[in-house]
């Protein structure tokens, strides 16, 4: 494991730069640069990733200015990566963790694996702790639902005057993008277009809890919490056919309250966790297994920057909450998972086939075979999904609150 940061001086630079061995990633910076200040965190993470072979240097330009032309920088921050002395690669800019991560894992540097449940540390501040930023970005969000020009997706989109919710607050559909220039994660983004507020009304108590200067990196980990603690959803009934999933989500809930709360986390407890959610995966019921696969994948708990593990959970978060809504309008388990067994039977019916593929006429006799075999399921979606989905309205209306709940609690951003 490397040592703590080195603080590099023009003295020291062929010491800790040029004669050194193995990879070295340097940070030039300035106390009054406010990327620099934003970026520190995570440099800071990136020098505690157990068993990383990378030493992390830092050398404040405005203290020893002649590093600029030593080095060749034009802009700060600059990252320069060297390996035995010498420069392989460089990025300059503020970079999310993941970003920095995934960069640094492309020059082929062995940062180890991430711990189990590690403290999430914040990228940067939200809104870069400028409130006039922060009320530019609600002001525009703001105006775009009282104008009905935000409309619910299952993908960011934006169409010149309307899109997603994400999208309306930068007026582009990248969740990356949203991260630059927010300064909130885009792990945020992506929860927004889950619970997707279309309405002043629900969106008003979400962009009033956004404040400027927050770390917002514990807040989805915080809403998962409140998500799967929420009594309203009904988990001991949902789950009354298995209760070794319950028993999974209760444990689960303990283990994220020992976190939230600070409180040191047992590995063990963590690996434990992970084999008995696997052993779920592949549980005929739907919602089981789909509870099963988020556990699983967040006993590791991902940063709030490593986005594409959030993703992966947030979409399966919106299926889940679907079960969740036919589980409380009256749906019984074998109701649930309908889809999976159409599925199912249209496989075999294609597996029987001459030709081993239906089409034509062929596959429209055996969708009418369906619905006739299964008119009584047809009517109750029928009715599970008319009227816009009013079934889901209450429950939407508490992942709302849930959100909100989680910006509120979230702590003050504290630059390293």
């Amino acid at each position: 494991m490397p040592t703590a940061i080195i603080k590099v001086t023009q003295a020291t630079v062929r010491e800790n730069i040029t004669d050194s061995t193995g990879y070295v990633l340097l940070d030039l910076w300035a106390p009054w640069c406010v990327p620099c200040r934003n970026l520190a965190p995570v440099i800071d993470s990136i020098s505690k990733l157990p068993d990383s072979e990378l030493q992390v240097a830092k050398l404040d330009v405005e203290a020893h200015p002649e590093a600029m032309t030593q080095f060749g920088v034009r802009g700060i921050p600059t990252l320069i990566l060297f390996h035995n002395g010498q420069e392989i690669g460089r990025q300059v800019g503020q970079k999310s963790f993941r970003e920095l991560k995934a960069w640094l894992e492309t020059q082929h540097v062995d940062l180890g694996e991430a711990k189990p449940l590690t403290a999430a540390v914040g990228d940067f501040a939200s809104f870069y702790g400028d409130e006039e930023l922060r009320q530019f970005f609600i002001n525009r969000v703001m105006h775009h639902a009282a104008q009905q020009q935000i409309i619910a997706r299952n993908y960011p989109y934006w169409d010149e005057k309307s899109g997603s919710i994400s999208a309306a607050f930068t007026h582009c559909d990248s969740f990356t993008v949203f991260e630059r220039v927010t300064g909130i994660n885009a792990t945020f983004a992506a929860l927004l277009e889950l619970i997707a507020p279309t309405e002043v009304h629900a969106l008003q108590p979400i962009t009033d809890a956004l404040t400027a200067g927050k770390n917002y990196a514990p807040m989805p980990m915080r809403f998962i919490h409140a998500f799967f603690a929420e009594p309203s959803f009904a988990w001991p009934t949902l789950f009354a056919e298995v209760n070794e999933a319950e028993q999974l989500r209760l444990v689960f809930v303990a283990l994220l309250e020992r976190y939230l709360r600070g409180r040191d986390i047992d590995d063990a407890q963590c690996q434990q966790l992970q084999r008995q959610a696997q052993a779920l995966l592949h549980h005929q019921d739907v919602s089981v297994a789909l509870v099963a696969a988020i556990i699983e994948q967040l006993a590791t708990l991902p940063a709030a920057s490593d986005f594409d593990s959030w993703n992966e959970v947030i979409g399966r978060l919106k299926t889940l909450i679907y079960d969740i809504g036919k589980h409380l309008s009256g749906w019984s388990a074998y109701d649930r998972n309908t889809e999976k067994r159409r599925f199912q039977w249209f496989m075999n019916k294609e597996q029987q086939s001459a030709s081993g593929k239906l089409q034509g006429t062929e596959l429209e006799a055996y969708r009418q075979q369906w619905q006739e075999e299964n008119t009584e399921y047809q009517l109750k979606e029928a009715a599970f999904f008319a009227d816009n989905f009013a079934s889901m309205q209450p429950i939407y209306h508490r992942l709302h609150q849930l959100l909100t709940e989680a910006l509120l609690h979230s702590p003050i951003y504290i630059a390293a």
